[in-house]
C-alpha cells in the first residue's frame, strides 16, 4: 500500500477553523481490507483533531467530522470526490459508499458508465471545530526582515528585458505582519514563490501568505482581517 499524508490547514477560516489530513490507499473496493481501512480513518481524524487542539485557544473543542474519499471506477484516469457517511467502516458499509459514489459521479457527469470495480485512490477527513473569539495560536520565530532575506537572485524581467538581482527571502523566518514588496522570491523547500513588479506579500496570522499583484490597492484580503504590518 502506498501512503502519502499531507496536512491541509484552512488558511481562509475566521469563526471557525478547519483541519483537513488525507491518505493515498489505492484499493479496489472488491479486494479491500475494511478493517484496516476504518483503521487508517480513525488515524487521520486523530491526527487531525490534535492539530486542532493545539491550533485553537479554548480547551474544550468538539469538531464536527467529515470523511470522503477520491473514488473512480477501475481503469479512469480521474477521481470523483465523494463524501461518505460517517464510520465505522465494515463490509456492510460497501454498498452505501458505492451509492454515494454513484450519486455523486451522475452530479458531475450526468450518468454512469457501464458497471465496473469501484477504486478508492485517496481517503480524506476534515475536521470542523468553532474557533470562538480566541485567536489561532501560530509559532514565531520573531526574526527581523533583515534576517529573513538570504542573499540575491538573478530573475529575467520582462519589463525590462534583462536580469536583475532581486531579494531572496527565507519563507521559515518570515514572521506575522511582515510585507514583502516585489520584486522578490520567497524560497522554501517545498516551493518557490516570485513575486513580480508592484505587488506585495504579507504573512497573515494563520502563517499564510497573502499576496496582492496591485500594491498601490493594497492587500484587500486583510480588510476583514487586520494586521500590524512590518514593512520589509
Amino acid at each position: 500500500m502506498r501512503v502519502n499524508i499531507k496536512s491541509l490547514p484552512d488558511p481562509g477560516a475566521k469563526d471557525y477553523k478547519k483541519q483537513g489530513q488525507y491518505q493515498t490507499v489505492s484499493q479496489r473496493m472488491s479486494r479491500l481490507d475494511w478493517e484496516q481501512l476504518e483503521a487508517l480513518y480513525a488515524g487521520l481524524e486523530h491526527d487531525a483533531n490534535l492539530v486542532i487542539r493545539e491550533t485553537l485557544s479554548q480547551g474544550d473543542v468538539c469538531p464536527t467530522i467529515q470523511r470522503a474519499a477520491d473514488l473512480r471506477y477501475v481503469g479512469q484516469g480521474f477521481e470523483v470526490i465523494t463524501d461518505l457517511p460517517a464510520g465505522p467502516y465494515s463490509a456492510a458499509t460497501e454498498t452505501t459508499i458505492k451509492q454515494a459514489f454513484e450519486e455523486s459521479y451522475i452530479k458531475s457527469f450526468g450518468r454512469l458508465p457501464p458497471v465496473g470495480d469501484v477504486e478508492i485512490v485517496n481517503i480524506r477527513v476534515a475536521l470542523t471545530a468553532p474557533a470562538g473569539g480566541g485567536a489561532l495560536e501560530t509559532k514565531s520565530t520573531k526574526i527581523s526582515g533583515q534576517h529573513a532575506q538570504v542573499g540575491t537572485r538573478p530573475v529575467w524581467m520582462d519589463a525590462d528585458q534583462s536580469y536583475q538581482d532581486i531579494p531572496v527571502y527565507d519563507r521559515d523566518a518570515l514572521t506575522t505582519g511582515q510585507l514583502v514588496s516585489g520584486p522578490a522570491v520567497i524560497q522554501e523547500a517545498s516551493s518557490t514563490l516570485i513575486l513580480p513588479i508592484n505587488s506585495q506579500a504579507v504573512v497573515h496570522q494563520t502563517s499564510s501568505l497573502l499576496i496582492s499583484l496591485d500594491a498601490s490597492r493594497g492587500l484587500q484580503a486583510t480588510t476583514e482581517l487586520p494586521l500590524s504590518v512590518e514593512q520589509i
